[in-house]
Order: C-alpha cells, then sequence, then structure tokens
C-alpha cells in the first residue's frame, strides 16, 4: 500500500500536509464515549459577544431528573431519562433513555457565579456570561 494514502471506511483520502484544508471535508470525527451504556443529546453550543448558550434538546424530563456540573473550561450535563416498562413490541425506536451525558467543552472563560438554566419545553438552556478581563492597578515604587 502506498504509505501516502491514508484509509477511512468510506474510500482512500489523499492526504498532503502542504494544504491547510486537507482535514475537511474529509477526515471524519468521532465522538468516543466513556460510558458505552449511555447517550448524548443533541447538543448546541452557541457564543454571542457576552455570554456562551448551551441548549440541549432532551423531552420529557423533570428538573431533578438533571445533574449540571461546571467548571472555568468545561459544562457536564448528565441526568437519567426513565423509560416506562410498558408490555410492547418496537417497529421503530430513535428516542432514547437511560442515563446520559454530555460534555461540553467551553471556549472562553465564563462567570460561573452569574451562570443560570432553565428547562422549558422540552430544551434545557444554560446562559453562561463570558469573564470580563480584570484590571490590576500598578502602583509606583519611587526610591528615597
Amino acid at each position: 500500500m502506498n504509505s501516502d494514502i491514508q484509509t477511512s471506511p468510506i474510500r482512500f483520502i489523499p492526504i498532503d500536509p502542504e494544504d491547510p484544508e486537507f482535514l475537511a471535508p474529509n477526515i471524519i470525527r468521532w465522538q468516543v464515549n466513556m460510558k458505552p451504556h449511555s447517550w448524548c443529546p443533541p447538543t448546541d453550543l452557541i457564543e454571542t459577544s457576552d455570554r456562551l448558550v448551551i441548549r440541549v434538546e432532551i423531552a420529557g424530563m423533570k428538573k431533578s431528573d438533571f445533574s449540571i456540573h461546571i467548571d472555568q473550561k468545561r459544562v457536564i450535563i448528565s441526568g437519567q431519562r426513565a423509560e416506562t416498562h410498558e408490555d410492547r413490541s418496537f417497529h421503530r425506536m430513535e428516542i432514547a433513555f437511560g442515563e446520559f451525558e454530555s460534555d461540553i467543552e467551553l471556549p472562553v472563560a465564563i462567570d460561573v457565579d452569574k451562570v443560570t438554566a432553565e428547562y422549558k419545553d422540552g430544551f434545557l438552556s444554560i446562559n453562561l456570561p463570558k469573564s470580563l478581563p480584570k484590571s490590576i492597578p500598578l502602583h509606583t515604587i519611587t526610591p528615597e
């Protein structure tokens, strides 16, 4: 096999390190779930001039079903969506149940003390105000 060609499950992809665009759109990005029994709900991360907004589509939940952990660099949203245990047969099943987790890396520093969250109409929205830079006063010391 030619060493200049990298294989993917779909097709052969020529790699040209001189071309800055060679990674897109040819490379498939894989997300590895460290908890194979859990699932990840659709999650958006939106940036405005003064804040980040995380929006998670997760219908059929109660406030007590969520856990949100946050620091300056990461937000982890986890919980469990309960499944009814009725006697039934599925002909199509696309709605996930059970334990879920969404781990979002933040692109900018945020003010953790001003974060708010609300769950409404099947969407969890988390507002993360950006951290403002702090000015540090400089004191001049005059020699005696």
